[in-house]
């Protein structure tokens, strides 16, 4: 009897950045986030509200911007910044 098997990896770690490099301010927001970061240079930001569809996503320079979010419903959202370091992941608080 010749059995298939099928092998399936999952990888469960991510490179992440330390929490102490970027900072995302204020949070709760009413509408305005200003993201800083010691980092130089273009990254991607995506912003996804809390099924994990993404509402926004763009790229950015990476040592600051400013999103303006107030078109959103109030809500929970999830900031994914992406950049040659890793990946950094949050929650914002949209509150208007």
């Amino acid at each position: 009897l010749n059995k298939k098997e099928n092998t399936y990896f999952c990888w469960n770690s991510i490179n992440d950045i330390q929490k102490s490099k970027i900072s995302i301010f204020p949070n709760p927001t009413t509408g305005k986030i200003n993201i800083k970061n010691p980092e130089k240079g273009q990254g991607k930001i995506e912003i996804s509200d809390i099924t994990g569809k993404i509402i926004l996503s763009e790229q950015i320079n990476l040592s600051q911007k400013e999103l303006d979010i107030s078109n959103f419903q109030n809500g929970i959202y999830f900031i994914n910044i992406y950049t040659e370091k890793g990946i950094y992941y949050d929650k914002i608080i949209l509150n208007k």
